[in-house]
């Protein structure tokens, strides 16, 4: 495809524009694991790419989505960047019916008055839906409901691309394992066998720790210092039970018995 550009594109570049052609309104994160790209690299290439008028970057909320420029009808925008999130895809899909209002959406979206407000409030915002009163209350509607009907199409056909794309990841082996874009892999040092030591070492001689094996990373290599055994003590060194001292013999005394007159 001729994206316009006066320079070619890079192999990275390429890849960016292939995944937003084919996932409208794709936001960074998702755009970094579809391209395999680590997120600054990707931030470097997003930035040139809409510099020169390649992609369309949109603000939608705490996110950013990307849109491939002179595809899609600018209008679908909006609408395709809040139709990306669950509950505004269900809302929109209710007001394809008919006007509602939001106890009408409440009841068959069954989620919170909260929730249901926010994303109300975000569409009429965009300028997606509408809000109507009457002498019901107020409704709410699809300020265009083709185009919603034409996002919520490529939304679903979206939305397909990403299941089918998950499952082919799920099937690799050891896909639970792999390093997310971007990150480095965990510090894990190399298996190796466990130490055994000796149960009763001789006390003549020394026992020694097999050396620790080198880390993931090539870290400086650990030897165990010997260990010395114990000394045997000395006879005049060991302990003497003590012996009970004696009983001392009883004094004599002499007695003088004085003669007879």
């Amino acid at each position: 495809m001729n994206y316009g550009a006066e320079q070619p594109l890079s192999e990275a570049g390429l890849r960016i524009c292939r995944v937003v052609s084919e996932q409208p309104g794709i936001h960074f994160r998702g755009l970094a694991r579809a391209a395999t790209l680590p997120a600054g690299q990707l931030r470097h290439h997003l930035d040139r790419l809409v510099r020169r008028g390649i992609l369309v970057e949109l603000e939608d909320g705490g996110y950013k989505r990307f849109f491939l420029a002179g595809k899609h009808d600018p209008r679908l925008r909006p609408a395709l960047a809040l139709f990306a999130r669950r509950v505004p895809r269900r809302i929109g899909s209710l007001l394809l019916l008919r006007p509602m209002t939001r106890t009408e959406l409440r009841r068959h979206l069954g989620c919170g008055d909260s929730t249901l407000g926010f994303h109300l409030a975000r569409m009429v915002q965009a300028a997606v839906v509408t809000k109507q009163r009457d002498r019901s209350g107020c409704r709410y509607a699809l300020a265009e409901p083709e185009l919603a009907r034409q996002a919520l199409a490529m939304r679903a056909q979206v939305a397909s691309q990403e299941e089918r794309a998950q499952q082919q990841r799920e099937a690799q082996p050891g896909w639970q394992l792999g390093p997310r874009p971007g990150l480095l892999p965990p510090r894990t040092p190399a298996p190796g066998p466990e130490p055994i030591l000796p149960a009763n070492p001789p006390l003549g001689g020394a026992t020694t720790l097999p050396p620790a094996t080198p880390g993931l990373y090539g870290g400086d290599t650990v030897t165990a210092e010997p260990i010395a055994p114990a000394q045997p003590l000395e006879p005049e060194e060991m302990l003497q039970e003590e012996q009970p001292e004696p009983p001392k013999p009883a004094e004599r005394r002499e007695v003088v018995v004085p003669p007879e007159p």
